[in-house]
C-alpha cells in the first residue's frame, strides 16, 4: 500500500549524483517572522490540483446532468424571473449591469496585470490557458443544455439593460480560473481579497439576473476547473519552507539548532531536514504540507473504490489531525517497547505546514543493504517488533523494506507510521505478517523468512496471515519488486502451509470492483442507452406488432433452428467420442441462455 506522506530515516550513504548536495546552513538565532517565510524551489505537478481537478470535474458534470434534466423547470424559471425584473426601471437595470461588467472587467485587468508587472511570463501562460480553456467549457457546456436557444431571461435582459449575457457569464468562468491560477503564486492574504472579489461579483450578478443562478454556478466550477486543470498540466510553483523557517520551528519547540540542512533521501512526499542541536544531539525533521494531505486523500479514495475489508478508516479532518494521528502511533509502540525513534516535538512551520521531529538513527533502510546483511539474528529482531505490535493491537500497515531500518550494531527499527491503526482488527495483523514474510523473502529467501516468523510468533498466527498473502495486501514497492518473482508468493504460502501443518485457505477476497462487474455495468448502461428510447414509442411498437405479417412466423423459426441444428452437428463432429443428437441439440439451446459476457459454447452462428 504506497502513500506519498511521511518519510524515512535518513542512511549515511552519500547523496544521489542527480541531487547536489545542498550545503549546512549553520542556524545561530533565526530572525523573529523567518517561520513564515517560504521559497519557491521550482514547479511541480500537486497532488492538491489532482484532487481539486478531479472533485471540480464531478460537481461541473452533476451540476451540467442536473441543469439539462431539469429544462423544463429553468424554463419556468425563466419566466418568473422575468416578472421579477418589472420592479426595475431600465435605467437601474442598466447602472447594476453596467456595474457588473466593469467589475468582472476590472478584476481580469488586475489578474493579468500582474505577470506583467512581476515578469513572471510562465504566470502569464497559466492565465492564457485557463482563459481559452473556462470560455470553451462554459460555451460546450452552454450548447449541452440549450442547444444554441436563447431563453427568455437573456433576450428580456439584453432587451431592457443592452448587456450582453454571453460575455457576463464567460467572464465569470475566466476571473474564476484566473484567481485559481493565481492562488498558488500569491500570498494568503491576496487569495483571500480574491475570493471575496469574486464573491462581491456574483453577489451583484445574483441582484441582477443577467442569467440563471444555475448557469452562474456552472460557470464558476468550470472556471475553477480549468484553472485547477491548467495548474495540473503545467505545474504550480513548489514553495518549501525556508531553512530559517524550519530553524525557527525547530528552536521553538525546544531543539535550538546548531547546524540544519536539507536531507537527500525518499521521504515520499515530505520535506526532511537533518539539525544538529546545540547540545550535540542530532534529529531527523520533516515537513508536512497540504500536498501530503491532498496525496493522503487520493490514495484511499483510490483504495477505497478499488478494494475492500483492507481497514481503511475515514481520511482525517486536517492535516494537525494527520501529524497527531502519526505522533499518537510513534508514542504508543515506542512506550509498548517497540523499537522505533523517540518523537522530539511537533511545530508549525510555514503557512500551512507542520514539522515532526524524531532522533535520528545512524543506520541504513533493508531496501539499500546487500542480502547478506540480513541474518538470521536480525530476522528475528524483526519478528519481535511485530510481536511487541500483535501483543497491543497496532498494525503498521506498510511493513516494506524501506520502513525497516538497521543501526550500526544490527538491530532493527521501525519507522513510519503514518499509515498505521491502533486497537485493530486481527485482519490487519494478519496483513503486516503477510507483508513482511514478502519483504524479508525478496532478501533471505522463502525458507528463512518464514522459519523467523514461525519461531518468533507461532503457526497459528502465520497460518492466520496466509488469506493476506495477495499482492493486494502487500505496498506499491513492494508489487514491484515481485514483478521479476512472479513465483515467490505460492513458494511463501506452500511453505506456510507445510510448516503449520493447515490445507492453503481460499485468498480473502478483496477487490471492490472486478472485471465482471466493469463488464456487467457498461453493458447495462449500453442497453438502457438503447432501450429508453425504444421504451418512449411503445404506441408504435405495438403497431409495428399489429401490422406484421404473420406468415412469415413459421419459417423464420425455422430458420433460426437450423441454426442450433448446425450448431449441434459442428459439435458431433469435432468430438471424438458418440454423443446423443437430442442431448446435444438441448445443450445448444440452454447455451443461449447464458449471461451476455460469457462465450457461447457452439462453434455455430447465431
Amino acid at each position: 500500500m504506497e502513500r506519498t506522506t511521511g518519510a524515512a530515516l535518513p542512511s549515511p550513504r552519500p547523496p544521489r549524483a542527480t541531487t547536489p548536495p545542498p550545503t549546512a546552513a549553520v542556524i545561530a538565532a533565526p530572525v523573529a517572522g523567518d517561520h513564515t517565510e517560504e521559497e519557491i524551489t521550482g514547479y511541480e505537478r500537486s497532488p492538491s490540483d489532482v484532487l481539486r481537478t478531479v472533485a471540480f470535474a464531478v460537481l461541473a458534470l452533476l451540476l451540467l446532468a442536473l441543469a439539462r434534466g431539469a429544462r423544463d423547470a429553468a424554463t419556468a424559471l425563466d419566466e418568473d424571473l422575468v416578472q421579477r425584473l418589472s420592479f426595475l426601471t431600465p435605467a437601474v437595470g442598466r447602472i447594476l449591469a453596467g456595474a457588473v461588467t466593469l467589475l468582472v472587467l476590472a478584476s481580469l485587468v488586475g489578474a493579468w496585470a500582474m505577470p506583467l508587472v512581476t515578469r513572471r511570463s510562465r504566470l502569464l501562460g497559466h492565465l492564457l490557458l485557463s482563459g481559452v480553456l473556462a470560455v470553451l467549457l462554459v460555451q460546450g457546456a452552454g450548447w449541452s443544455i440549450d442547444r444554441g436557444d436563447t431563453d427568455a431571461l437573456v433576450r428580456e435582459v439584453a432587451r431592457r439593460g443592452g448587456v450582453d449575457s454571453t460575455l457576463t457569464v464567460d467572464g465569470l468562468a475566466v476571473v474564476a480560473a484566473s484567481f485559481t491560477v493565481l492562488a498558488p503564486f500569491v500570498s494568503r492574504r491576496w487569495r483571500r481579497a480574491g475570493a471575496h472579489l469574486l464573491a462581491l461579483v456574483t453577489l451583484l450578478r445574483l441582484l441582477v439576473p443577467i442569467a440563471h443562478p444555475g448557469t452562474l454556478a456552472v460557470a464558476l466550477v468550470l472556471g475553477a476547473l480549468a484553472g485547477s486543470a491548467t495548474l495540473l498540466l503545467l505545474g504550480r510553483p513548489s514553495r518549501r519552507p525556508t531553512l530559517g523557517a524550519v530553524a525557527a520551528a525547530l528552536t521553538g519547540s525546544g531543539l535550538p539548532p546548531a547546524a540544519l540542512e536539507p536531507a537527500v533521501v525518499d521521504a515520499r512526499g515530505s520535506a526532511p531536514y537533518v539539525a544538529t542541536l546545540r547540545d550535540g544531539d542530532r534529529v531527523f525533521a520533516k515537513v508536512m504540507g497540504a500536498d501530503n494531505r491532498a496525496a493522503d486523500l487520493l490514495f484511499r479514495a483510490y483504495r477505497f473504490l478499488r478494494l475492500k475489508d483492507v481497514g481503511d478508516e475515514r481520511p482525517f479532518s486536517s492535516l494537525r489531525r494527520t501529524v497527531e494521528h502519526e505522533a499518537l502511533v510513534s508514542l504508543l509502540v515506542r512506550d509498548a517497547g517497540a523499537r522505533t525513534p523517540r518523537l522530539r516535538s511537533i511545530a508549525p512551520v510555514g503557512s500551512d505546514s507542520f514539522l515532526l521531529s524524531y532522533d535520528l538513527i545512524d543506520g541504513t533502510t533493508l531496501d539499500e543493504l546487500s542480502d547478506d546483511a540480513v541474518t538470521p539474528p536480525v530476522l528475528r529482531g524483526i519478528w519481535e517488533q511485530v510481536a511487541v505490535l500483535r501483543g497491543h493491537s497496532v498494525a503498521h500497515r506498510d511493513l516494506r523494506r524501506a520502513n525497516i531500518l538497521l543501526d550500526r550494531s544490527g538491530r532493527p527499527w521501525l519507522i513510519d507510521w503514518g499509515f498505521s491503526e491502533v486497537a485493530t482488527s486481527p485482519a490487519l495483523l494478519d496483513a503486516d505478517v503477510a507483508q513482511l514474510l514478502v519483504a524479508l523473502a525478496l532478501d533471505v529467501g522463502v525458507e528463512p523468512a518464514v522459519d523467523a516468523a514461525i519461531d518468533r510468533l507461532g503457526p497459528e498466527a502465520v497460518a492466520a496471515a496466509l488469506p493476506r498473502l495477495q499482492p493486494n495486501s502487500f505496498s506499491g514497492a513492494t508489487r514491484n519488486a515481485l514483478k521479476d518473482r512472479k513465483d515467490l508468493v505460492p513458494q511463501i504460502r506452500a511453505a506456510v502451509c507445510r510448516r503449520s501443518g493447515v490445507p492453503e485457505p481460499k485468498l480473502a477476497d478483496l477487490e471492490r470492483i472486478h472485471a465482471k462487474t466493469v463488464l456487467t455495468v457498461v453493458l447495462l448502461a449500453v442497453a438502457t442507452y438503447l432501450l429508453a428510447p425504444q421504451l418512449g414509442d411503445v404506441g408504435g411498437m405495438v403497431a409495428r406488432v399489429r401490422d406484421a405479417d404473420w406468415v412469415w412466423l413459421p419459417v423464420i423459426l425455422a430458420m433460426s433452428a437450423l441454426t442450433y441444428a448446425g450448431a449441434t452437428l459442428s459439435i458431433v463432429g469435432a468430438v471424438p467420442a458418440r454423443l446423443r443428437l437430442p442431448t446435444t441439440f438441448v445443450a445448444q439451446l440452454a447455451s443461449s441462455f447464458a449471461s451476455n459476457w460469457r462465450r457461447p459454447v457452439s462453434v455455430g452462428w447465431r
